[in-house]
């Protein structure tokens, strides 16, 4: 079902970061449709994966502006954040980490800008129109206490640090 209405723009950012073959494998997702189940909107609710995306409107809500008689545009921006464990073997410094989650997130901005406004990724669904990513905050280590109830994950291959970016994407 394709999602249309001023709902469709979030779920197109969906589908693009979906889409990127990094994001992809930071998840462990097998392919971009297994990747949605890793990407919220417009939160993070309790989760069994260690790492995920958020797709937020909260600090600029959803715009739909009239254009002429019965034609209405999608304009404005969204937050997309990424929170990352570090895998085990990339996290024994936090210099090692923090380089480990600036190249998957620089990855998947590259891959999100290969593919903005390009084919069919999902279900038929087109991907959004990237006028421009805007670093907004990160990256920095976040103290995992903050987050309650964390998934299991083994001891001897758990990543002890989690990393945080995050970004506008206008449209």
């Amino acid at each position: 079902m394709a999602i249309t209405g001023i709902f469709s723009q979030p779920y197109s950012l969906k589908l693009l970061v979906a889409a990127s073959s990094t994001f992809q494998t930071v998840v462990g997702a097998a392919n971009a449709t297994a990747a949605l189940a890793y990407i919220h909107f417009p939160r993070a609710e309790e989760s069994d994966s260690p790492s995920w995306a958020i797709v937020s409107d909260e600090d600029t809500p959803l715009r739909r502006e009239k254009k002429g008689t019965g034609y209405w545009a999608d304009e404005g921006s969204l937050m997309l954040s990424f929170d990352f464990f570090v895998p085990g073997d990339n996290d024994d410094t936090v210099e090692s980490s923090e380089e480990w989650f600036l190249q998957q997130a620089g990855d998947i901005i590259s891959d999100m800008e290969a593919l903005a406004g390009e084919g069919e990724p999902v279900a038929g669904q087109t991907h959004l129109a990237v006028l421009a990513f805007v670093h907004r905050d990160g990256p920095w280590e976040l103290d995992t206490a903050e987050f309650g109830e964390l998934p299991d994950l083994d001891e001897e291959s758990a990543p002890s640090r989690l990393w945080h970016a995050s970004f506008d994407v206008e449209f």
